[in-house]
């Protein structure tokens, strides 16, 4: 369960990455982000699908989950390839409206699918919104409302579990933030190791948990009780923590040498 817990909280948000996105990072750590951004949502679902079966106890599971791992990932480069090819040789030719209807075909037979981590990779390639600012606003305001509802449903089953006996599982959900970030601190510094100091420290503190981290709380909570009591406040201090960061970044000036 731990294991399922630290998986389920490891992604970092696409929102907050935007929003690292106007500091004054190089591009190359701007595309390092937000590629990272992009990949850990929908592998971090696949794998808590697959430590979950094997917590519960299902007979056979680490065999057959690693079987259907390897499908997955087969189905969704399919399916990525498939979709980049089709942009790549219509958008030119067909107009403009009848690409902009295409694209949430494409979301929609992908998330009936669970190919995830497909839109993940045809979207290096795929960017029907690009150029329209009205499009990104709007794209950027419904993901927005979605973290508020999730995190009002969050909430609401936190009201719910919470009790006198309850405490040390709050306690770990702080632990649990904690180690989320110093995890991101380690890594982060290692992949960004021949950047400049500056972007190296922009992608040490760019952990926070968003709306896929609420979901899947709320997901695992039937089957893991606690989830929800461990996964809430791991949220709010991983949060803290990148607020924190980020009015530490803001006084940290660009022009520092890169690490030779």
């Amino acid at each position: 369960m731990s294991v399922v817990l630290g998986v389920a909280v490891a992604q970092i948000d696409p929102l907050s990455v935007a929003a690292t996105m106007d500091r004054r990072m190089s591009e190359r750590a701007k595309a390092i982000l937000s590629a990272w951004a992009a990949f850990d949502d929908p592998v971090t679902v696949l794998l808590v699908v697959y430590f979950s079966a094997f917590a519960l106890g299902t007979p056979g599971v680490l065999a057959a989950g690693l079987a259907d791992f390897g499908t997955s990932l087969l189905l969704n480069a399919g399916y990525a390839v498939v979709v980049a090819g089709l942009w790549l040789l219509l958008r030119s030719r067909l107009p403009g409206w009848l690409v902009l209807l295409a694209a949430p075909a494409a979301l929609a037979v992908a998330a009936t699918q669970g190919l995830m981590l497909g839109i993940a990779l045809a979207g290096l390639v795929v960017r029907p919104f690009e150029g329209e600012p009205r499009a990104e606003k709007a794209v950027e305001r419904i993901l927005t409302g979605a973290l508020l509802l999730a995190g009002v449903a969050l909430g609401a089953v936190l009201a719910g579990v919470v009790g006198p006996g309850s405490l040390g599982l709050l306690l770990k959900g702080l632990l649990l933030g904690v180690a989320a970030f110093g995890a991101q601190m380690l890594v982060g510094s290692l992949i960004a190791i021949r950047l400049p100091r500056y972007d190296r420290w922009c992608l040490a503190l760019s952990q926070q948990n968003g709306l896929t981290a609420i979901v899947l709380a709320l997901l695992l909570e039937p089957n893991f009780p606690g989830t929800v009591t461990v996964v809430a406040p791991a949220i709010v201090v991983t949060y803290v923590l990148f607020t924190a960061g980020a009015h530490i970044l803001d006084r940290i000036p660009t022009s520092l040498p890169a690490v030779p």
